[in-house]
C-alpha cells in the first residue's frame, strides 16, 4: 500500500508516516475506528499542518480479473473529508498504476 501511495504521489514526497493514533487529528481518529470495523487498513502521513489518511482494501474480484493485485483506496484530509478514490493495479514490473 505504501509503495502505491508513493508511486501515485498521493502525498508529498517529504511527508512522513504517522503511526500512532494519538498523533492523528480527532476526525481522523474517529474515521480510523470506522475503517477498521469495515475490515480495511489505513496509513497516514503528515507534512507541516497537513495530514492525509488513506484507507485501502484489496479487491479480490478485480485482482482475479487482472491476475495482479488491485487496491481500492480512499484519501482523506485532516478533517476526515474524502478527497479522492483511487484504484490501482500492480504491474508485472511491480509498479503501481491507476486503473482506467
Amino acid at each position: 500500500m505504501e509503495s502505491c501511495v508513493r508511486a501515485q504521489q498521493m502525498v508529498p514526497p517529504r511527508a512522513y508516516r504517522v503511526i500512532a493514533l494519538p498523533e492523528l487529528s480527532g476526525p481522523l481518529r474517529r474515521l480510523v475506528r470506522l475503517i477498521e470495523r469495515e475490515g480495511s487498513v489505513w496509513l497516514a502521513w503528515a507534512d507541516g499542518g497537513e495530514m492525509w489518511l488513506i484507507a485501502a482494501e484489496q479487491s479480490l474480484a478485480l485482482s482475479r480479473e487482472r491476475g495482479r493485485p488491485v487496491l481500492q483506496m480512499r484519501v482523506y484530509d485532516a478533517q476526515g473529508d474524502s478527497q479522492e478514490a483511487v484504484t490501482c493495479v500492480q504491474t508485472r514490473g511491480n509498479v503501481w498504476e491507476r486503473c482506467a
